[in-house]
């Protein structure tokens, strides 16, 4: 068996970070030599804890876990060891017949004592109230940390475990140091940092800061791949420093509105850019990354002028538009708008490979056209402009929308037409140049001609139509006329 490291010397979110890199690398499944290898490397119970959850989650039977037998034996020699991790010890031991031996060739386990480095070990806020001396280093092992009411004036440094959820609503004289260099995961919330001189953050680690006040004047989150802000005052958002390419994302709820953005909003540096329920209206001028996605939600109060033509891809989802002049796109890859309110007239999506448009209203306006060759989708989408051009899309899903006060829809090549269950389409369509068109639950209750290439084409497309006692006229022969029956047509 390995005997427990005597002095911890080791780097501890070093050692975590290989532990999953190892872990992640093996299909998400630790073996029975590197767990031993942990041994030889840790003393620290926060890995010998994230090894056993490994091992208890995917080896579930006594002829799974029999391998294992060395590593179960060694762990609590002179080892570190929480309540928790104690208990899965013991049952996995059960669990291959070595429980007895076990507990019988160690004599000392440690649970929640002081470790080697002079940190404390503790689990709760109870534990923590228990806690006696000045300048204490504390290290939690919990997920969830309720700090709420607690007077932190004796811990001199605080540190948390592999994923860390923070309340700490009302909490007084916080430690100089909040040490979160072992989270992969971490949310902090109801949090006033006054008096904290340096947050520690794990390379690679994940941050959501929810109502959030007094970031210290260094507050550093360079090294995390995404950071969150909900109902944080951002007057010291200039002096954070943020990863290249990371992830960034704003929210806020009522009655928590108490972000106020600046006038010129820049951040270029994010790959990823999130706003829920934003006020962005005081916002002049907002710089993006070249090829950044950026989703909008729940937005109500967006800028006047919103330049998004840098980006990749955008989504606009259930915001509103009254504030919004001008709307942007250029050559975004791909642009979706669902559930939006108000949209600009005459939006220009002629540069744009992708355009999904649901369940929203266009505003009226004089002519919406499409890049050569755009997947384009219109489902659920009434107040279009005049002229619906889909001529030179690839392919064009009509669905469900309301076409009333459309004088014209150009179809022109466009290679695959989905009209299922559209209604009040105009009083004459052009499909004869397109490939594929579906007109399944279509009302076509004042259509009073229809151009097809052919009678087969005719046949093909009109299959589940409804309500059509117009006329059918095909390419080169307009002076034949095929008048089909009323009362409903074809697809009765």
């Amino acid at each position: 068996m390995f005997v427990a490291i005597d002095n911890i010397e080791m780097n501890i979110p070093k050692v975590t970070e290989w532990i999953i890199k190892s872990r992640d690398a093996s299909g998400g499944v630790i073996s029975p030599d590197f767990a031993m290898e942990v041994l030889s490397k840790t003393n620290h119970f926060g890995h010998i804890k994230m090894v056993l959850k490994n091992i208890k989650e995917k080896c579930n039977t006594p002829e799974k876990i029999a391998p294992y037998r060395e590593f179960l034996l060694s762990c609590l020699d002179r080892r570190e060891m929480s309540e928790q991790a104690m208990d899965m010890l013991k049952e996995m031991a059960g669990l291959c017949g070595c429980e007895e031996k076990l507990m019988s060739t160690n004599k000392e386990p440690k649970l929640y004592n002081k470790i080697d480095c002079g940190v404390v070990i503790v689990k709760s806020k109870e534990e923590l109230n228990l806690l006696e001396g000045e300048d204490i280093k504390v290290l939690f092992d919990a997920d969830v940390v309720d700090l709420k009411w607690c007077d932190l004036s004796k811990i001199k440094n605080i540190k948390f475990g592999d994923e860390a959820y923070l309340n700490l609503e009302n909490a007084t004289n916080l430690p100089e140091v909040m040490d979160f260099s072992m989270s992969s995961s971490v949310s902090i919330c109801n949090a006033n940092f006054e008096g904290v001189k340096e947050v520690k953050f794990r390379d690679g680690a994940y941050i959501l800061l929810d109502k959030f006040i007094n970031l210290p004047s260094n507050f550093d989150v360079s090294m995390c791949d995404s950071v969150g802000f909900f109902a944080c005052k951002l007057n010291e958002f200039e002096n954070i420093k943020f990863k290249e390419g990371a992830n960034i994302s704003f929210g806020e709820r009522a009655p928590y509105k108490k972000m106020e953005f600046t006038e010129i909003l820049d951040l270029s540096m994010f790959s990823r850019v999130f706003f829920d329920e934003c006020d962005l209206s005081k916002v002049k001028e907002l710089k993006f990354r070249e090829g950044a996605n950026v989703e909008f939600y729940n937005n109500t109060d967006l800028p006047e002028v919103l330049d998004v033509s840098m980006c990749s891809k955008v989504i606009f989802n259930n915001c509103e538009f009254n504030n919004v002049e001008e709307l942007k796109l250029g050559e975004v890859t791909d642009v979706v708008f669902r559930l939006a309110k108000n949209l600009p007239k005459d939006l220009d999506f002629t540069q744009c490979p992708k355009v999904d448009i649901m369940h929203c209203s266009l505003s009226g306006g004089k002519v919406i056209s499409f890049k050569e060759g755009a997947d384009v989708t219109l489902a659920n989408v009434h107040d279009f402009p005049e002229v619906v051009d889909v001529s030179k899309c690839s392919k064009a899903m009509l669905y469900y929308s309301d076409f009333s006060g459309v004088k014209e829809v150009k179809f022109g090549s466009c290679a695959k037409v989905d009209l299922t269950g559209a209604k009040n389409l105009p009083e004459v369509l052009d499909l004869s140049m397109c490939s594929e068109v579906i007109l399944e639950k279509c009302n076509l209750t004042g259509v009073k001609e229809i151009k097809f290439k052919d009678k087969e084409q005719e046949a093909k497309f009109m299959v589940g139509a409804k309500k059509f006692a117009g006329k059918a006229v095909y390419a080169g022969e307009e002076n034949k006329v095929n008048i089909l029956p009323g009362n409903g047509g074809m697809g009765m």
